[in-house]
């Protein structure tokens, strides 16, 4: 678990964690999946984080599209990856949508009932880099 001032850090650093995970070599290499949640947490005397927040950007995380009893997919039919991915909830997407960090994308997934958040549905997105655009050079003359 990583803490972050705000959500527009928690994406930046959540995306350069799964773009490096691209250059370990393969032997090295894991698979992760990444849950962001925005909040207040609570700090326990060994400077542990906990509370709802925390276990709902952990629940986020461990999201399976197949899991109807959890996770209503919003009927497009979308596929959602089951490792290297992040997904969030509406309070950090509407930052990727507010234009707060312009290299990221983020997709409208379904909504969840999350394990101990009975009667409580969060939308959850699945963020992505956007592809960079290389600068076309013009042909030699």
């Amino acid at each position: 678990m990583a803490v972050f001032k705000d959500g527009i850090n928690a994406i930046k650093a959540a995306l350069e964690v799964l773009e490096s995970m691209k250059t370990c070599p393969k032997k090295n290499r894991c698979d992760i999946r990444i849950g962001i949640h925005s909040g207040e947490t609570k700090v326990d005397k060994d400077k542990d984080r906990y509370g709802a927040t925390v276990v709902a950007a952990n629940r986020m995380e461990s999201i399976k599209l197949g899991d109807k009893k959890t996770f209503h997919q919003n009927g497009i039919g979308r596929t959602l990856p089951d490792k290297n991915r992040i997904l969030v909830s509406y309070a950090i997407a509407s930052l990727i949508e507010g234009g707060k960090i312009p290299n990221a994308t983020s997709q409208y997934l379904g909504t969840a009932e999350l394990k101990g958040f009975h009667g409580i549905e969060y939308k959850v997105f699945l963020v992505k880099r956007k592809p960079s655009r290389r600068p076309t050079t013009p042909p030699p003359t």
